[in-house]
């Protein structure tokens, strides 16, 4: 501005200048600002600007918060105005070194880093990435990520496992001495099973049925064996369609043997089958029925009894011939019974004290005479013989018996004993009469031999020829 002498404005000078440019540029700055402070206060993502503390050797050693936003406050659960300003081990006294060690690393470098590791402050896993904005400054950019790397752990974990148990499956499947199958059912429009079709088999497969696995997978079954019965594929149907597992055992004619077989769905369309040839096993078992039935016939035809019991006497079977005996129909009765719930039961303890002593002693009784009384009041005389019952391992476990009704043979010797006595009886009575006679009765054979003389004719023929007779002596010669 230019005066004249008096003091008055004459004139004015001016430079005008555009700064719209810088104005849009400050207000384009401020505008940026704030949407940065909105990104910043917004941000699912906690961040927080430090400053790094270095010793006297310039080692990083600590650091101070400068600012944190509010998703860092949120993740950590430090609040702003609790960390701001002051040091890092004030607020967090627990934190590990190395944390300190790598900010340090930023800041002093300007290197940004992106680690995922664990903190023991919160006991919890972070996704970190932190870059230097000034000098000997740093700022991290945090998201806790623990679930996440868990679930990862686990998902390496099932993996691993999935991985073990797969070798272990592998490794059974080839070495497993049942013979395994997995095949695909095939189904007709009406949703019939009309045949299926191999996916695999083990080695125990192809030396059980005697077929090479290269000449069955991918081909049906009715390929393999055109004759082979509709029931396998009905069975195997219904596992499939039902989804309940089934076992069995069934012959095969194609093979010529008999299979003992689990079957499973193992997926959808999808069954597995387990199988065991017991060919052999059926043959034996069959030999052994028809030789368990030769047993049982001559078992029960025998007259002998035969019965045995447990070490308490308590009957574990019998023949035919002692449950008849006993007053029962079937040997399968008696199981489970005792002596005093039979008719014999007052001839219980004298059987028991004999059982007992067997079993105690370890030593038989052969040939005993024992009473017994039968259901219809009637009482018997048995001959008996009881053993010591043993286990495989040699030790008394019970008492075997055996027993003939000798009722008849007794009453027989009883007849025959009466018979004697009376035979003798009557002789005594015979001789004294003899002897008592005054008649001279002799007895010679043939040829003179003295057979018999009464008293009277050997004293007679003593007075008369003076010679004493006896039996044997020959009449003549004398």
């Amino acid at each position: 501005v230019k005066y004249s002498k008096d003091g008055k404005p004459v004139y004015m000078i001016g430079v005008a200048r555009d700064i719209t440019e810088r104005k849009q540029a400050q207000a384009s700055l401020k505008a940026s600002e704030e949407k940065f402070r909105s990104l910043y206060d917004n941000i699912n993502i906690g961040v927080a600007l430090h400053e790094i503390v270095l010793d006297k050797k310039g080692k990083p050693t600590d650091f101070i918060f400068l600012d944190v936003n509010p998703t860092y406050e949120k993740i950590t659960t430090l609040k702003k105005k609790d960390v701001v300003g002051k040091r890092g081990l004030d607020v967090i006294p627990n934190l590990e070194q190395k944390w300190i060690e790598l900010y340090g690393k930023v800041a002093l470098t300007g290197e940004a880093v992106s680690i995922v590791d664990h903190s023991d402050f919160l006991d919890k896993y972070w996704d970190v990435k932190a870059y230097s904005p000034a000098k000997n400054q740093f700022a991290v950019a945090l998201t806790e990520i623990t679930d996440r790397v868990k679930a990862e752990n686990e998902l390496i974990k099932a993996k691993d496992l999935a991985e073990e148990n797969e070798a272990k499956y592998k490794d059974l499947f080839v070495k497993m001495m049942n013979a395994f199958a997995l095949h695909e059912m095939i189904f007709n429009e009406k949703g019939e099973p009309i045949d299926y079709k191999f996916l695999e088999v083990n080695p125990a497969w192809e030396k059980i049925v005697g077929i090479k696995a290269g000449t069955v997978i991918n081909k049906t079954i009715r390929e393999i064996m055109p004759t082979i019965e509709d029931n396998w594929r009905e069975v195997y149907g219904r596992v499939v369609k039902t989804g309940i597992p089934e076992e069995f055992e069934d012959y095969n004619k194609a093979t010529n043997k008999y299979y003992h077989i689990y079957t499973y769905r193992s997926a959808p369309g999808k069954f597995a089958v387990l199988f065991n040839d017991i060919t052999r096993q059926r043959v034996l078992n069959e030999e052994l029925v028809a030789s368990k039935q030769i047993l049982e016939n001559i078992f029960n035809t025998v007259p002998v009894r035969l019965f045995w019991k447990d070490k308490n006497l308590n009957y574990l079977g019998c023949n035919k011939a002692f449950a008849l005996d006993s007053g029962l129909s079937d040997p399968v009765d008696l199981v489970g019974k005792d002596d005093y719930q039979l008719g014999w039961r007052d001839q219980a303890d004298l059987y028991r004290a004999d059982d007992f002593q067997v079993i105690k002693s370890g030593v038989p009784k052969v040939n005993i005479e024992e009473p017994q009384t039968t259901p219809d009041g009637k009482t018997l005389t048995l001959l008996t013989s009881k053993f010591p019952l043993r286990d495989t391992n040699g030790k008394i476990n019970g008492v075997l018996g055996t027993y003939l009704d000798i009722t008849d043979i007794k009453i027989a010797e009883n007849e025959l004993n009466e018979a004697k006595n009376l035979a003798e009886e009557s002789n005594a009575n015979i001789t004294a009469i003899i002897e008592g006679t005054n008649n001279s009765i002799w007895a010679f054979d043939r040829n003179y031999q003295i057979l018999y003389i009464n008293h009277t004719f050997q004293q007679e023929f003593l007075q008369t020829f003076g010679v004493r007779l006896k039996p044997g002596m020959n009449l003549v010669e004398t």
